[in-house]
């Protein structure tokens, strides 16, 4: 967790992040898809995570 502070207020943040690679051949609704399906996973497993689908 992080914490930012905006002019008189303190506010907490957590990110999550999905990313894929990509190949040659891939469809952009197939790059699509597996990056989604990354973010989907890392909020699953909880806060501030990345994950990457090959």
């Amino acid at each position: 967790n992080r914490k930012v502070h905006l002019d008189k207020e303190i506010i907490d943040y957590t990110a999550s992040f999905g990313a894929t690679q990509v190949k040659k051949e891939d469809k952009v609704e197939d790059i699509i898809d597996r990056a989604d399906k990354a973010l989907y996973e890392a909020k699953k497993a909880g806060k501030n995570r990345v994950v990457i689908k090959a």
